[in-house]
This record gives C-alpha cells, structure tokens and sequence, in this order.
C-alpha cells in the first residue's frame, strides 16, 4: 500500500492521504493560514478531545495548551510538526487502525474536521497564536502556583487541618 506506516502500538498499516500531498508548497500554503487552521483545531480538540485529555489528562495527555500538547503524554508526543503520517493525534483521529479517537460510541470525526487538523499539523502543529489556548496556560499557571504555595501557620489553625480525634462516648443512664 502506498504512503503507509507502521506503528509499534498498531502492527497494521495506516493508510496516509495522498490526496493531501506532503511536500514544500503544502507546507508553506498550510503555513499561511496557520493562526485560522489553529484557531479552528483548537475548537476541534476542544470539541473532541478535552473531556478526557485536559483537566483529566487521562493518558497523561492534556491538549489544552500548547506546551502540554506539544509534550504529550505516557506514551510520548501526538504531534510530530509538519508530519501528519507521524502524529499520533492525526493517526488516532482517522480512525485508520486499532486505536481509535475518540474512542466508541463516539462518532469518527468528520473528513473536514480531519483535513482541517492535517492541515494544522502540517503547518506545524502549534497553539500559540490561540488565545483560548493561551488563556488556559494562564491559569494552568496560576493553578501550579497555588498548588505550590506552603500552608501559613495560621492557615493550619483551621479546623479542616486538625488531627482528627475520637470523641469520648457519652455515658448513658439506664431507665
């Protein structure tokens, strides 16, 4: 089969478009529209994808931002930049071998959702002109920062932060 791969996770082949034609004018056409194709990729995922891979990170995986898509999850990167065949994002969305996004009963995406996202990743995949994107990152952020602050002294004094201490049983009178 021409324009096939093979995956370690998924000995079959997948089929890769060849009607999408990867080379350097696809690229650089791709690369022209590549805050649209972002923006609308990232209503794509948004759609798809963030009930299991953003504040779940089921898989490890959050797709939310950027920097959280771009390193992936347990079991590596979902993007390869400007190489759909590589992504397991596109392979995975396609539907074309074992492991299928989303996962059943939900429906395959439709082929215009499916270019639109080998068009992202062929332009390269990025979220940084997306200000949803960018805006979760932010308070992604300020959610670690928070996580991270000590507890004060004070705060401790707080009932929720207390030893937990059985209550004597009430003496009872006998009628």
């Amino acid at each position: 089969m021409a324009g096939a791969i093979s995956l370690r996770a998924n000995p079959g082949a997948v089929p890769v478009p060849d009607a999408y034609g990867l080379n350097e004018s696809a690229i650089a056409a791709a690369a022209a529209h590549a805050d649209d194709l972002a923006d609308q990729a990232y209503e794509i995922l948004k759609t798809n994808c963030f009930d299991c891979h953003g504040a779940a990170k089921r898989s490890g995986l959050d797709m939310r931002t950027h920097e959280s898509l771009m390193a992936g999850g347990v079991n590596g990167k979902v993007i390869v930049p400007h190489e759909p065949a590589k992504s397991r994002l596109y392979l995975y969305a396609s539907q074309s071998g074992s492991v299928k996004m989303p996962p059943p009963p939900n429906e395959k995406l439709d082929e215009d959702d499916l270019k639109t996202l080998y068009d992202w990743i062929v332009s390269g995949g990025s979220l940084e002109g997306v200000k949803a994107a960018a805006a979760a990152a932010k308070s992604a952020e300020e959610l670690k920062k928070s996580e991270e602050r000590p507890i004060k002294q004070a705060e401790r004094e707080y009932w929720g932060f207390k030893k937990i201490e059985r209550a004597p049983v009430p003496a009872g009178s006998r009628a």
